[in-house]
């Protein structure tokens, strides 16, 4: 809420955050088509660049009011942003195979997770959507269920490599949890080499 501060990654989604140290890890990558299921406030487009593209879906119309009126990540952020009000599992099968270069899965930190987000038959429809060399990242901090074993069987049936990046909260952001899984060796060796990922099998 602050005006000083829009364009700060904050609670779950600090640089030090899973998620800020994989756009680390890709910032060498050119232009990028990235997907977001779920909006929150928009936090994630401050990690767009300028010739990126950056959609979200968010199923919930108040939502995306909330995030445009109470919020500016969104209208600061580098690139347009384009906010779709669909479930993200139907609205990504619109979209062209193939497309998507890092899609973002957000929607797992409430009591009440949408499951149908994690089975098998789901990422089917997100890998025919993903470049061959993308990355799908998983927000899963939850102080209730752990979300690793799920994402652990999901990886071994479609032959992704699974890592987990935990960080500590700070002064403007929370504990978080994030599960990247990739096929591509490349993205692997990075992931390894900058960043406290590890495979939760280790």
């Amino acid at each position: 809420l602050d005006d000083s501060l829009p364009l700060k990654p904050t609670t779950y989604y600090g640089t030090r955050s899973g998620i800020g140290q994989v756009f680390k890890v890709l910032e060498d990558k050119g232009e990028m088509d990235i997907t977001a299921v779920g909006l929150g406030v928009g936090t994630l487009s401050v990690y767009a660049r300028r010739g990126d593209t950056l959609r979200f879906y968010e199923i919930n119309p108040d939502v995306i009011e909330l995030s445009q009126t109470y919020f500016r990540y969104l209208e600061t952020s580098s690139t347009k942003v384009e906010i779709i009000a669909a479930d993200g599992r139907m609205g990504l099968r619109s979209q062209p195979i193939k497309s998507t270069d890092l899609l973002i899965l957000d929607a797992f930190s409430s009591d009440a997770i949408p499951v149908h987000l994690l089975t098998i038959e789901a990422f089917d429809v997100y890998l025919s959507r993903l470049k061959e060399d993308g990355v799908i990242c998983v927000h899963i901090s939850n102080q209730h269920l752990n979300l690793v074993p799920v994402l652990d069987g999901v990886s071994r049936h479609h032959n992704l490599s699974l890592h987990v990046l935990n960080s500590k909260e700070t002064s403007d952001t929370f504990d978080a949890q994030w599960a990247v899984l990739s096929a591509d060796s490349e993205f692997i060796t990075k992931l390894e080499e900058q960043t406290n990922a590890f495979r939760p099998d280790n």
